[in-house]
């Protein structure tokens, strides 16, 4: 997913996976042409994190059917030109942590 923003605009950076058991963490990090490093959890900040079955959006608690999305979306602010790059995203739970990031 490409997600667009101009120096200082704060975007939502969306990462959407599909997870039994529900009980999911995200790592982050960032790579542009000569850098790659973990984002740390401060440098973020989580907007908002839902369970949603079947389109309908629940709160995380609510979520306890098969086949439920995970959404965590972040606040991603680029302050400097060295902030333009690639956001990878990966999942993990009691199971294990997905192979391949979603990336933006």
């Amino acid at each position: 997913m490409i997600v667009g923003a101009s120096l200082d605009e704060t975007v939502p950076v969306p990462c959407h996976v599909a997870a039994d058991p529900l009980d999911v963490s995200f790592d982050w990090n960032f790579s542009n042409s000569g850098e790659r490093f973990e984002v740390a959890s401060g440098q973020f900040n989580l907007l908002q994190e839902f369970h949603s079955t079947e389109g309908i959006t629940q709160s995380r608690y609510d979520a306890d059917e098969d086949n439920s999305e995970t959404i965590y979306e972040l606040l991603y602010t680029p302050k400097s030109e060295r902030e333009y790059g690639t956001l990878a995203c990966w999942a993990k739970n009691s199971i294990g942590k997905q192979k391949e990031p979603c990336l933006f």
